[in-house]
Parts: C-alpha cells; sequence; structure tokens
C-alpha cells in the first residue's frame, strides 16, 4: 500500500533522515534547506518502485569539488535501497527566477551511466551541468509551495517564490505531452499523469497520481471508471500479475486529450 511522509515505514523515514544528514555534512554552511515532494510528500509512495524526490536551497554556488562529492555521494547512496532524485538550487536562482530553470546539482537514475563515466574519464565539465536548465523545477518548486516538507532548514514560506502559473502549466503540460505518446509504454504512470493534469486545466487542484486517479473516478464518464481502477490497483499494491486493456486507456487518453484541447485552447 502507498505511504505518505506521515504514515511511512520506519527504515524509509530513516533512510530520509540519514541522506539529510549527508546532505548538511557536505553543504555545511551554505546549506539554506532540505525540501521533500512528489509521492512521498503528497501520498503514494511506494518502497518497490517509487523516488525519494528532493529540492535543496543553498546560498551560494558550489565549487567543483563539492558537486564531485555529491556525485560520488549519489552513486552511492541512490537505490540503496531507494532512488534518489535530487536537485539544488542557489537562493540567486529562486530570486531571480527563470523557466526553465537553471540549477546547481542534479542527479537521477537517469543519470547514473553518465556521471559514471565522467567521474571514470575525469570529464569534469558533464559533472558540473553548467548552463544546463531544467524544465521540471517550475512543477517541483509549485508542488513544494503546495505540498512539500521541509526536512531541515528554514521554513518553505520564508525560502521558496510563487511560481508563475503558466510556468507550471508549461512544465507539467511537457509532462503531459510525453505521456499522451507513451500511453501503452507505460501505461500506469501516464494514465494517471494525464488524468492530473486534466484536474489541473479543469479545477486548478494540485494533486497526486493517487489522488487524481480518485478524482477521475469522481469526475470522468462511468465507461472508462474500470480502466482507472485497474491502473489505480497497480499503482497502489504494486500488482504485477493482472493485465491492462490497452485499448481502453487508449480511449480514456484520447477522450482525456480531446477536453484538455478545449482547455487550453484559448490559453
Amino acid at each position: 500500500m502507498p505511504n505518505c511522509w506521515i504514515n511511512a515505514p520506519a527504515d524509509v523515514k530513516n533512510f530520509v533522515h540519514n541522506l539529510s544528514k549527508i546532505f548538511q555534512e557536505t553543504l555545511h554552511a551554505r546549506l539554506i534547506g532540505i525540501y521533500l515532494h512528489g509521492s512521498l510528500a503528497m501520498g503514494g509512495f511506494h518502497p518497490a518502485r517509487s523516488d525519494i524526490d528532493l529540492i535543496i536551497i543553498v546560498s551560494n554556488s558550489l565549487n567543483m569539488e563539492v558537486r564531485k562529492d555529491l556525485a560520488y555521494i549519489m552513486l552511492e547512496v541512490s537505490n540503496s535501497p531507494y532512488p534518489i532524485e535530487v536537485s539544488i538550487l542557489s537562493h540567486n536562482q529562486l530570486e531571480a527566477w527563470e523557466h526553465p530553470s537553471l540549477f546547481e546539482f542534479h542527479y537521477s537514475e537517469a543519470w547514473r551511466n553518465r556521471f559514471m563515466l565522467s567521474l571514470r574519464e575525469r570529464e569534469e565539465n558533464k559533472i558540473y551541468q553548467a548552463g544546463l536548465r531544467d524544465a521540471d523545477l517550475a512543477a517541483h518548486l509549485t508542488i513544494i509551495k503546495n505540498r512539500g516538507i521541509t526536512l531541515l532548514g528554514e521554513p518553505i514560506s520564508k525560502v521558496f517564490p510563487s511560481i508563475s502559473p503558466a510556468h507550471y502549466l508549461d512544465s507539467i503540460m511537457r509532462d503531459y505531452n510525453e505521456c499522451v505518446d507513451n500511453i501503452t509504454k507505460d501505461p500506469v504512470y501516464c494514465t494517471l499523469n494525464i488524468i492530473r493534469v486534466y484536474c489541473y486545466l479543469k479545477e486548478g487542484a494540485i494533486f497526486s497520481k493517487t489522488e487524481g486517479g480518485k478524482w477521475g473516478l469522481a469526475n470522468l464518464p462511468e465507461k472508462f471508471h474500470s480502466a482507472i481502477r485497474n491502473v489505480l490497483r497497480k499503482y497502489q499494491y504494486n500488482d504485477t500479475k493482472s493485465r491492462l486493456n490497452l485499448s481502453g486507456l487508449r480511449e480514456l487518453r484520447d477522450y482525456i486529450q480531446c477536453q484538455v484541447e478545449k482547455l487550453t485552447e484559448n490559453q
């Protein structure tokens, strides 16, 4: 059964607290705060497959040695046992917010191989990540502002600016468009994601994937309910045995796509 931070298993909380201590010891006085977002903050965290999603804010830019230290740390602790996705931003990057945003450091399991190669080949410029921008940050920071949890440091209300709704919408629509194309490749994530994007456009609610699925059951046509329930069951209980009706999910996708186009045509 999925969890949120309040009812997360002790080993999950211990992992996150130990991770926070590692960041505190590595970043020292420049650390402003460590903040939890994603499924563990909003509900829907599943220990068998979910990431630990973190945003860290620092007072100034990170030098190469600190970035290398962080790279080695992430390679060691991520996936042991929980995968980590973390982005570090400076106070100035928040104050002079741009979308897509620059960042000081980013790691997720999608970056593991390139980090390992860069460290092995001593290609420090790839660890530095200079000039890279991440459109997802607008969504992550909006979620932190609305649903995030302070693990360490200054409170969210004091640290984070309000992100423009236009920036948030652009961020989630990028993910939405990928999900529209990949509904049969990753049916559980993509189905729940396009539902929650539609919910945001229709009602302005910022939901987790679980909440989005439940909203879909309450608000979408009844003919889609069976497909949504099956997706939710797989997401919530990690059910690997039952099969999804992909044609039904494509029909649901097409319905939502039509509604989303109507809602966004004048934006």
